[in-house]
């Protein structure tokens, strides 16, 4: 039997397998640009009549910075219409871009962010774990509405399991909303006060259930 472990290179994971010699991946090779080429290609095959088909792919390319995930993302915009495939120079720029894109367009009114996203999210990089939707009822106070609004508003970067967990569509994504630099303050979550809500939870229902 033999198993087969991607990741990231993060310390988490690096030091308990220190003793086997990992493979790296290093996205920027030619075989991955090339990759990229084909698979944006392939994806935006009905464009390629257009007129800035060529430079469209060859913008998604250079943006991605070999990241298939950005690459993906992209593609699927211009399928769906919020991207114009004769606007490359619209395109944003990594995944930080995309994040960056997306929260910007989505909550110009930020109560939507601050009463739905942020309390989540908080809880989610607090965790280190995957949250449950039972998990933001029972640490918020949150009904199925509210539940529901968070995982709609968030579109397509929380993965919703059927069992009910919640997950982050890329650990980029958490990095990039913990950055305060990269979100901003109108979109940075404090990990700290993600801590102290699930420590103030914890104190206040392990005591009384003692009594």
């Amino acid at each position: 039997v033999r198993i087969i472990v991607t990741s990231r290179p993060d310390r988490e994971v690096t030091v308990p397998l220190q003793s086997f010699s990992p493979w790296r991946l290093d996205s920027h090779t030619e075989e991955n640009d090339r990759d990229i080429q084909a698979y944006i290609r392939q994806r935006l095959e009905q464009y390629a009549s257009h007129e800035s088909f060529e430079r469209a792919c060859e913008t998604i390319k250079r943006k991605s910075e070999g990241v298939f995930l950005y690459t993906k993302h992209v593609c699927d915009e211009i399928i769906a219409g919020r991207l114009d495939v004769g606007s490359p120079d619209s395109f944003p720029k990594g995944l930080g871009g995309v994040y960056h894109r997306y929260f910007t367009t989505k909550f110009v009114d930020r109560r939507a962010y601050d009463q739905y996203i942020r309390p989540a999210m908080e809880l989610m990089v607090a965790r280190y774990e995957p949250l449950s939707e039972g998990d933001l009822k029972k640490y918020l106070g949150w009904n199925n509405f509210a539940v529901k609004s968070f995982v709609s508003l968030m579109g397509a970067f929380i993965i919703r399991r059927d069992d009910g967990m919640l997950y982050p569509f890329h650990l980029s994504l958490i990095d990039w909303l913990c950055d305060e630099d990269k979100a901003g303050m109108n979109f940075w979550i404090d990990r700290e006060s993600g801590a102290e809500q699930l420590t103030s939870y914890h104190l206040l229902h392990d005591t009384v259930s003692e009594y």
